[in-house]
């Protein structure tokens, strides 16, 4: 069984990372560069329709704004 610290590792190590899903088949990448991400789902699944978004944040970029991390 994990420890306490490696599982907060595991999940402090995935922040900031793109989780990008192919929403008809349920399959995902994630990766820190979305497009690279998304390209390896495309292709396996060609003509795939994605959804991305940033792990621990609300956004997925911010252009001249600060992104905050969810504290959940």
């Amino acid at each position: 069984m994990d420890s306490p610290r490696s599982k907060h590792d595991a999940i402090t190590r995935t922040f900031y990372q793109m989780f990008i899903i192919d929403i008809e088949t349920g399959d995902y990448e994630v990766d820190k560069n979305g497009l690279q991400a998304a390209k390896r789902l495309n292709a396996r699944h060609e003509n795939t329709r994605l959804f991305g978004i940033r792990i621990g944040y609300n956004i997925v970029a911010s252009f001249g704004g600060v992104m905050e991390r969810v504290n959940k």
